[in-house]
């Protein structure tokens, strides 16, 4: 087609006559034959079929693929296409007998495209590289989809389908085109004939460029580099509504093309808040989820390659800290679905089978809508398969299945994988290994500055006053501080007014009622001894502390577990608690002990776990695991042995805290007056407490915790 474009060789980004080294897309596909064979192969989906020969009946009739039925996503779907192959000699080598080509596309709108273009471009492609005759073309299409909201069992029908098309094309030596978005889904077979799948690259400037060029060919004067720079950026791109394409194309000209291009763009770019500003209680694992989430953009943007990303995580935490929330902030960022599950949606389904087919049937969910987010929630239902009950077999097919499906879906591209627990200490290991879940990151409830967020965010009242409210809930879940939040609304609508301070507070009384002094200052003592001894023996000091009616909590106060000494520390550690409650009141609280997650419950399985698992503190040279159920009914020798260790670390905190009386006084006043402490206060307040807390160490150790 004649241009009226200039031509000055100075451009690189000027059009030329076919095969020229400064088309746009030399930089998209590196070769002048590939440029050419594109860009000519556009043209001729863009001509009018001539209809078959009255002498040569038997050529190609494809009136239903006149350019009417092309859209304009459909041609850079085309042009994409034709890049992939390279040449003519590689598409008519892709409809000889015998070969095999295999296409992996990214899921979403690219496999909606395969599915429904693939079959009117091909007779197109097989006329324009001169095979005229059905007889010359045996070429077998296939495509891995099923349709919208087809069920499980259609989906497992669909894939099979699929699978097995492609062992019988090579089977019976035609030519085979399979294109899917999940890698697995290709055979062995076919990957012994094609072991690279061929990838589809996505929509770029330079693509855009050259569909300008064919379909906007006079009506545009102004500088081809200036409209490669007016236009969307690749990764913008990346994210663009593919069907937005055909009403920009609508335009004029190719400068209104472009214009319209960076409107509709805009429209889908995901907002500028960031939705996990919202989600409180990241703390320390919030680089990590900015890290993961560039790594998806990157990959999105086409700079990054999928399989040298991490993809997935593990993410804990108590009940009622937002990991939920977490997973569907983190697809609103990425600007994706988010498609949902857990053990007990599955289990529901019915029998073992039932439940296969509907953890199958969401793992073929998230893949179709990719780029998304699959959240899996309650994994800690999948314990670990060496564990003998009643269920164990059901569990282990379970377990093997969930296993199976995670690597499935770390090689597709485009699903990342978050799972969420509140024990991950129970999930089998090989569920929690890299590769399946990349990442474990903790969460914790919001500190005071977080729940004050979340009340006001749930108010809507950015400027109200909720420090009396926020001080209430200090320790709790940021669902408990939605829930006030709620209330206190509710108790505003009922006397007819907009909310006020008085209204939180009220609301979270209800939910929290105030705690007596006496109390409160048992809290602060109880956890003013966890951190005196953390900061006399921990080589690392902890990164925050707080105290609330419900409780105290402290954070980062872990020794790494390497030898005696220091989990004889780690326990000192974890019952100061409990002696300083009994040295400074005379009497300890239900609050040093009773659930296994308890200061005392802790202590004593870490050191039966030393004893049984370990080979410490005298114990015999064998492995012999405990499980919970059989703590009750332990040996009597056993049981003395870890007694002995645990009343040996009672001993060296109540010796601490009456020798660091003072110091625990003041570590209690200043818990009080804050009620809240993070790293760079505890760092000041451990330096006064403790100049010389690694002498004091040392010394405790030797007196107090010498082993035996």
């Amino acid at each position: 087609m004649p241009s009226s474009f200039p031509t000055s060789t100075e451009d690189p980004f000027m059009p030329q006559s076919l095969p020229t080294t400064s088309s746009p897309l030399k930089e998209l596909f590196n070769s002048d034959r590939k440029v050419a064979f594109a860009e000519n192969f556009l043209r001729h989906l863009m001509e009018p079929c001539e209809p078959p020969s009255a002498s040569d009946p038997e050529e190609f009739d494809d009136e239903q693929a006149e350019i009417s039925a092309f859209s304009i996503e459909t041609l850079a779907f085309a042009l994409r296409f034709a890049h992939l192959l390279g040449d003519e000699a590689a598409a008519r080598r892709m409809h000889e007998d015998g070969s095999c080509t295999l296409v992996q596309v990214p899921p979403g709108r690219d496999l909606v495209l395969a599915t429904a273009d693939l079959p009117r471009l091909l007779p197109r492609l097989s006329k324009f590289v001169g095979l005229r005759r059905k007889e010359d073309v045996r070429l077998v299409a296939r495509v891995d989809a099923s349709p919208r909201g087809a069920s499980a069992s259609e989906r497992a029908r669909q894939h099979q389908r699929f699978r097995q098309t492609q062992d019988e094309a090579i089977s019976f030596g035609d030519p085979l085109l399979a294109v899917a978005a999940d890698p697995t889904a290709f055979t062995s077979v076919a990957r012994t004939i094609c072991p690279a799948p061929l990838k589809l690259q996505p929509v770029t400037r330079a693509l855009i460029l050259e569909l300008l060029r064919i379909t906007h060919p006079e009506s545009e004067q102004r500088s081809w580099r200036a409209l490669h720079d007016t236009l969307p950026t690749d990764d913008a791109l990346r994210r663009f509504d593919g069907p937005l394409l055909t009403p920009a194309f609508k335009a004029a000209t190719a400068a209104e093309v472009a214009q319209r291009l960076v409107e509709y763009s805009a429209a889908c770019e995901p907002k500028q808040d960031r939705a996990l500003d919202r989600v409180q209680g990241l703390g320390p694992i919030r680089p990590q989820l900015d890290r993961l989430l560039a790594g998806f953009s990157s990959w999105q943007s086409g700079e990054a390659d999928w399989s040298a990303l991490n993809t997935s995580a593990l993410i804990s935490g108590p009940t009622g800290c937002g990991k939920t929330m977490l997973a569907r902030a983190v697809a609103e960022e990425l600007g994706v679905p988010l498609v949902a599950t857990s053990y007990a949606e599955c289990q529901k389904a019915g029998h073992l089978g039932q439940m296969l087919a509907a953890l199958d049937e969401v793992v073929l969910e998230a893949i179709s809508k990719a780029p998304c987010v699959l959240f899996i929630d309650e994994m800690d239902s999948f314990t670990s398969r060496g564990t003998n009950h009643q269920n164990s077999e059901y569990q282990r097919q379970v377990i093997n299945a969930m296993l199976l499906q995670l690597t499935r879906l770390a090689e597709t591209q485009g699903v990342m994988v978050i799972a969420a627990t509140n024990h991950p200490d129970v999930i089998d290991p090989a569920l929690r290994r890299a590769g399946r879940l990349d990442l474990h990151l903790r969460m914790r409830y919001p500190d005071r500055a977080g729940i004050s967020a979340i009340l006001r965010d749930t108010l809507g009242a950015p400027d109200l006053n909720v420090t009396q409210g926020a001080d209430l809930l200090l320790g709790s879940s940021g669902a408990t501080a939605v829930s006030v939040a709620r209330s206190a609304l509710g108790i505003a609508r009922q006397h007819g007014r907009a909310v006020t301070s008085n209204d939180l507070w009220h609301a979270a009384l209800e939910i929290a009622p105030a705690v007596a002094t006496d109390q409160l200052e048992r809290i602060a003592i109880h956890e003013a001894g966890h951190l005196l001894a953390a900061f006399s023996l921990l080589p690392t000091l902890p990164t925050r502390v707080a105290i609330g009616p419900s409780g105290g909590y402290i954070e980062g106060a872990d020794a790494p577990l390497l030898t005696e000494n220091n989990i004889r520390a780690a326990i000192t550690v974890g019952l100061a608690g409990r002696a300083a409650e009994q040295v400074m009141l005379g009497s300890v609280s239900s609050g040093a002990g009773g659930s296994e997650h308890s200061d005392l419950g802790v202590a004593t399985r870490l050191a039966l776990d030393a004893v049984t698992k370990m080979g410490l503190f005298g114990g015999e040279l064998f492995w012999a695991p405990v499980k919970g159920d059989q703590l009750v009914s332990l040996p009597e020798r056993l049981r003395a042995h870890v007694v002995g260790i645990l009343d040996e670390g009672h001993s060296a905190a109540t010796n601490l805290i009456v020798e660091n009386t003072q110091s625990l006084e003041f570590v209690k006043n200043t818990l009080l007056e804050h009620r809240e402490l993070e790293a760079d206060r505890l760092q000041d307040l451990a330096s006064r407490t403790f100049p010389h807390s690694t002498r004091l160490g040392r010394r405790i150790l030797d007196t107090h915790l010498k082993p035996k």
